[in-house]
């Protein structure tokens, strides 16, 4: 047989076989639905949870290619495919750390609002104390 002609019988030559790298994405795809549905408590502030969302979409879509990459194109008979499929991953990833870097500066800005309020508060209860005590020495 010609080697440029392939039987439909042959394999495709992959990195992993198909089960466990599907066993992998959706142990992820489960924690990720999971920890989705946490976000949407009132509790976490709105900003925050729309950065984790699309980090875990972005994390999603580099499974997805994962799968692809790894699982499903043969690099030698597809090889635009899985390069396609690695680029996107790779693209995710990158995606993923920029929104983790983001969420790292929302968490300090969300701190710094937070020490500030009881700044303020702490101040606050202070002057009303020094004005009690001033109000109760002259009285």
């Amino acid at each position: 047989m010609d080697d440029d002609v392939r039987s439909i019988t042959d394999q495709a030559t992959v990195m992993m076989p198909l089960i466990p790298t599907l066993c992998v994405a959706s142990i992820y795809v489960a924690v990720a639905i999971w920890y989705w549905i946490r976000l949407g408590r009132g509790s976490v502030p709105r900003s925050r949870r729309t950065c984790r969302r699309w980090g875990l979409s972005f994390g999603g879509i580099a499974v997805a290619g994962m799968v692809f990459g790894a699982s499903l194109i043969d690099s030698e008979r597809s090889p635009v495919p899985f390069i396609a499929a690695w680029s996107i991953v790779g693209l995710s990833v990158l995606a993923v750390t920029i929104s983790a870097a983001i969420d790292v500066l929302l968490t300090s800005l969300l701190y710094r609002e937070s020490l500030q309020r009881h700044i303020i508060r702490d101040a606050q209860q202070l002057r009303h104390a020094i004005v009690d005590r001033e109000d109760s020495d002259e009285g």
